[in-house]
């Protein structure tokens, strides 16, 4: 329970961060801030959850019962969790270090325009 709440805390934190730092770069803050949400959340709670009904499902076509199902996908579905808890924090930085770079367009910008010519 624990381990919900610092990643939940640590999405937030995140996503102000993301927010602040597109607005720096001339992104739109409220866009990263909604797809930093849906990345950090997204990869925290509905990836785990679909991971396991994709391995209970996986068990009941290999022949398992279903009263032997919840005892049997309890090591791959903790194991998804703490894999996916991990890798959301990952995605958080990509999601960041994408933000931080400024877009092509600021960059060019601020190019030096060429010296004259004199004749």
């Amino acid at each position: 329970m624990l381990l919900y709440l610092f990643g939940a805390a640590a999405t937030i934190v995140a996503t102000v961060f993301i927010s602040k730092t597109a607005r720096e770069n001339g992104r739109s803050g409220v866009i990263w801030a909604l797809i930093a949400l849906a990345v950090g959340f997204g990869s925290q709670i509905v990836l785990p959850i679909a991971g396991s009904m994709v391995v209970a499902i996986i068990y009941l076509l290999a022949g398992t019962s279903q009263r032997d199902l919840p005892t049997k996908i309890e090591g791959p579905a903790t194991i998804l969790f703490y894999g996916l808890w991990l890798l959301s924090f990952v995605f958080l930085f990509l999601v960041l270090r994408f933000v931080a770079n400024a877009p092509a367009a600021s960059v060019e910008q601020d190019e030096v325009p060429p010296p004259p010519i004199f004749s």
